[in-house]
């Protein structure tokens, strides 16, 4: 299933990771508003999904988004997309129970990374920055 190729990118330097990650689209949104506005993120903006996002104006586009097998379409939203031809999953981190209305962020996380076998997983945040929150430990 893995390749030389699959793990061709622990031999990249740090200004190949940064052209790489500079030629990404940028698709963060200036506002809910024009989020709404938007038709590729419709699936995002559901009463549902809403609270499983952390940020009101990082959504995740409908095209490429990662749903949660085995649910019905209203209930299998995570705020995450795969990127670079479906090798990576892009996502944010789980919140604790309760933030932002929903308390099964962690369980939505366990279970997205069991369904898609994933086998590593990069956290590029810290727990807390500038004293806030930005993830719960998992």
């Amino acid at each position: 299933k893995y390749t030389s190729e699959s793990f061709a990118f622990l031999h990249k330097t740090a200004k190949e990771f940064e052209d790489e990650f500079n030629e990404i689209p940028n698709h963060q949104l200036n506002s809910l508003t024009e989020a709404i506005s938007l038709s590729e993120f419709s699936e995002g903006l559901t009463k549902t999904a809403l609270v499983r996002n952390r940020y009101e104006n990082i959504i995740a586009n409908n095209s490429t988004r990662v749903k949660l097998q085995g649910r019905n379409s209203e209930d299998d939203y995570i705020n995450a997309n795969y990127c670079l031809d479906g090798r990576v999953i892009v996502s944010q981190g789980p919140l604790d129970e309760g933030c932002g209305g929903y308390d099964q962020h962690h369980e939505d996380f366990y279970e997205m990374i069991f369904q898609q076998n994933v086998t590593s997983i990069l956290m590029l945040t810290n727990y807390i920055e500038n004293g806030r929150i930005k993830c719960a430990e998992y």
